[in-house]
C-alpha cells in the first residue's frame, strides 16, 4: 500500500510577519484526503495518501485484481434489473489447476454475461484466457463469446473483439492483441449452450494508464487577505514531485456557478448548488460557468503558486501520469499581511511579428490603501519578476510616476528577468513603467508579473509575492492584458533564415566559416534540428550539426571540412536545414561558396 500523504495545518506568526502551512490529511485540521475529495480519476484514494497503481508493461493485472478492491461477478438480468452475482476468486488466482464452472452455479447459466472489474483503470492491450489444460478439460474451452471492455467513466461497453471456434481440434488457449486502451471493467458474453470453464482469464497492461487526477474541494485559510506562496513536496522541492500541481484562489466557496434550465426564471437558467446540479435530471442540466470572484487554473512552477493572492479560498488539482507513483506530502504556504491591496498590469504591444525585436512597455498599477474589507497592512515591494519564454535583449529603462529611476536587472535566459528597483513602492496609486525590447517565438506568449518583498519574521528574511492581474492600466497604449499574440496566424517553424554566401576557410581567422542564421516559432517542446552539407552530386558532405532546440534565434556555423575532418575542394555545396517538432516538420535549402 502507498506510503502517507500528510497535509495538516501548521501556523507560526510574528508581529512583523505570518507564515502558515495549509495541510490536508489524516491528521489534519481541514480533513483527511478521502474525505476533501471533489473529484477523483483514474488514482487511489485513501485518508492519508493518493497514488497511482503500478502497471509493468506486460504484467497480468489480474493477479493483483482483490487488492486493488476489484471482482469477478456474474450479470443476471431480472424484473428489478442487472444483480452482479459474485464469482469468488478462481478466474483471476493465477492458479491454472482450479477453474469456474457456470454449471456449478445456481443463480447463473453457461450465457450469462462475466464482469471482471480490474478495481483502477489501466491501458491494456492483451487478453489470454484458457480452461485447465490437463487431457480431462482442455476441451471444455469457451468456444463462442465476446469480449468488451469500458473504462470507469464509460457508460457502455466497447466491443474488443469476438471469438469462434470453427473446428473442434482448435487450441484451447484464447489469446488476442487489441488496440491498446484504457480499461477497469472486461465483460466476457458467452453464446453457447455447451459447457465450458475458465481457469484463469489474464489481462495484460500496455505498460502506461491514464492521467489520474485528483481534484480537492475548495478550502479555507484561516485569515482573510492572505499571499499565498510556495508549495513543498515532503519538506523539499516540488519540482522533485511525481506529479503536477494546481492551485486557483478564491473569494468565496463556489469556483463554477451551476444553473438548472428553468422556464420559469427570469432568463430561463436557476442557479442551484454543485450536489443538486449532479442529481438532476439530464434534460434539466444548464450551462456552468466561472466564478468571476475565482482565478483560473494556474500550474505550481518554481514552487511558487501563481494564483492571485489576498484570496482565502484555495482549491487544488493534482495530475498523476506515471504508475506507481505516489504523493506523501505536499504544504501550501501562505503569508500575512499582503504586499499590495491590488497589482494590475497590461503589456503593450500586444501583437507582434514573430522571432523580431520589438520595445514593450510594461504598466503597473499599485495600490496600498485596500478597499473596503481588506487588510490594511500592505507592506509594499522593492522587487518585480517577470515571467516569460520571450527573449529578452535589454531593459532600457523604468519609470515610476512617470520618473526615470535607476535599478538593476537580472536576466534569466528562457524564463524573463528581476529587477531590484532600489527603493520601496509602498504609497497607493503608483504608477510603474518597464520598457524593455525582446522577442516573442510563440503564438499566445504570456509574460507573468509579480511583486516581491522580503520581509523579517524573528530575525529571519521570509519573502512574500503577489501575482498580478490583468488590466487595462494606461489608456494610452494598445493592450489589455499579459498576452502577447503574432500578428499572423500563418507562422512557419523556421524564420529569419540568412547564411553566408562565400568563405574562405583558409585559417586567416577572416571568413573562416558558413554561418546560418534563423529563427525557431511556435515549438512547444524542444525540437530535433539537423544541419547537413552536400555537394552538387548529392552526396552528403559533413553533418555540420545535430541537436534539440526550442524556440528562440540561432546561429549554425560549418568549417569547411568534411566527415573526415578534411578542407573540401572550393566550390558550390548545398546545405539542408531540418526541424522535426512533435506536430511540424520542415525542411530548408540553400547554397554557400567555398574558395581558398
Amino acid at each position: 500500500m502507498p506510503y502517507a500523504l500528510l497535509i495538516g495545518l501548521l501556523c507560526s506568526a510574528t508581529s512583523a510577519l505570518a507564515v502558515d502551512t495549509l495541510d490536508v490529511g489524516q491528521d489534519g485540521r481541514l480533513g483527511r484526503w478521502d474525505s476533501i475529495v471533489e473529484e477523483a480519476k483514474f488514482l487511489g484514494v485513501a485518508r492519508d495518501s493518493i497514488w497511482m497503481w503500478p502497471a509493468e508493461a506486460g504484467e497480468n493485472l489480474s493477479l493483483r485484481l482483490a487488492e486493488r478492491g476489484g471482482m469477478a461477478a456474474g450479470l443476471v438480468t431480472n424484473l428489478d434489473g442487472t444483480l452482479r452475482v459474485p464469482l469468488g476468486t478462481l478466474l483471476y488466482d493465477g492458479d491454472t489447476s482450479t477453474a469456474f464452472d457456470p454449471d456449478q452455479f445456481d443463480a447463473i447459466d453457461r450465457s450469462t454475461p462475466i464482469e471482471i472489474d480490474l478495481g483502477a483503470v489501466f491501458r491494456i492491450d492483451r487478453v489470454r484466457l484458457f480452461p485447465r489444460l490437463d487431457r480431462q478439460n482442455r476441451r471444455r474451452f469457451l468456444q463462442v463469446f465476446r469480449l468488451l471492455t469500458k473504462a470507469e467513466s464509460q457508460a457502455r461497453y466497447d466491443p474488443a473483439f469476438s471469438f469462434f471456434a470453427s473446428t473442434p481440434n482448435v487450441e484451447p488457449v484464447v489469446e488476442k492483441r487489441i488496440d491498446s486502451r484504457d480499461v477497469r471493467y472486461v465483460l466476457i458474453e458467452p453464446s453457447t449452450e455447451r459447457e465450458w470453464e475458465l481457469a484463469e482469464v489474464e489481462i495484460y497492461g500496455a505498460g502506461d494508464a491514464p492521467v489520474g487526477t485528483y481534484v480537492s474541494r475548495p478550502v479555507r485559510a484561516r485569515y482573510p487577505n492572505i499571499v499565498w506562496g510556495k508549495v513543498r513536496y515532503e519538506g523539499g522541492s516540488i519540482e522533485n514531485a511525481p506529479a503536477t500541481v494546481q492551485t486557483r484562489t478564491g473569494s468565496d466557496r463556489d469556483p463554477e456557478h451551476y444553473f438548472r434550465l428553468d422556464p420559469q426564471a427570469e432568463d430561463g437558467l436557476q442557479r442551484v448548488s454543485r450536489e443538486d446540479y449532479q442529481a438532476l435530471p439530464d434534460e434539466e442540466k444548464g450551462p456552468i460557468k466561472p466564478n468571476p470572484l475565482w482565478s483560473s487554473w494556474q500550474t505550481v512552477s518554481g514552487g511558487l503558486m501563481r494564483s492571485p493572492g489576498l484570496r482565502r479560498f484555495l482549491q487544488f488539482r493534482v495530475r498523476m501520469a506515471s504508475p506507481g507513483a505516489v504523493l506523501r506530502r505536499l504544504v501550501f504556504e501562505f503569508a500575512r499581511p499582503p504586499v499590495v491591496s491590488s497589482l494590475l498590469a497590461e503589456i503593450s504591444p500586444g501583437v507582434v511579428q514573430p522571432g523580431v525585436e520589438t520595445r514593450f512597455t510594461l504598466s503597473m498599477e499599485v495600490r496600498l490603501r485596500p478597499d473596503k474589507g481588506l487588510d490594511p497592512r500592505a507592506t509594499g515591494f522593492r522587487f518585480l519578476q517577470v515571467r516569460t519564454a520571450a527573449q529578452i535583449t535589454e531593459i532600457e529603462r523604468i519609470l515610476v510616476d512617470d520618473e526615470e529611476i535607476s535599478f538593476s536587472a537580472t536576466y534569466v535566459p528562457g524564463e524573463g528577468f528581476d529587477i531590484n528597483l532600489w527603493r520601496h513602492i509602498e504609497q497607493t496609486g503608483t504608477f510603474v513603467q518597464i520598457v524593455f525590447r525582446g522577442a516573442v517565438f510563440r503564438d499566445y506568449t504570456r509574460f507573468e508579473v509579480r511583486a516581491l518583498d522580503r520581509r523579517d519574521a524573528d530575525g529571519q528574511l521570509e519573502e512574500a509575492y503577489q501575482v498580478a492581474d490583468e488590466r487595462d492600466v494606461d489608456p494610452s497604449l494598445k493592450g489589455t492584458n499579459l498576452v502577447v499574440r503574432f500578428a499572423d496566424g500563418n507562422v512557419p517553424l523556421v524564420a529569419q533564415l540568412q547564411g553566408t554566401r562565400l568563405f574562405t576557410p583558409n585559417g586567416d581567422e577572416i571568413n573562416d566559416a558558413f554561418a546560418l542564421s534563423y529563427a525557431l516559432l511556435k515549438i512547444v517542446t524542444e525540437a530535433a534540428v539537423t544541419l547537413e552539407m552536400y555537394d552538387l552530386a548529392g552526396r552528403r558532405v559533413r553533418r555540420a550539426y545535430e541537436g534539440m532546440d526550442g524556440n528562440g534565434s540561432y546561429t549554425l556555423e560549418w568549417d569547411g571540412t568534411d566527415d573526415r575532418n578534411l578542407l573540401v575542394p572550393p566550390g558550390l555545396y548545398l546545405y539542408e536545414l531540418r526541424v522535426q517538432a512533435d506536430e511540424d516538420s520542415e525542411r530548408r535549402w540553400g547554397s554557400v561558396g567555398v574558395a581558398y
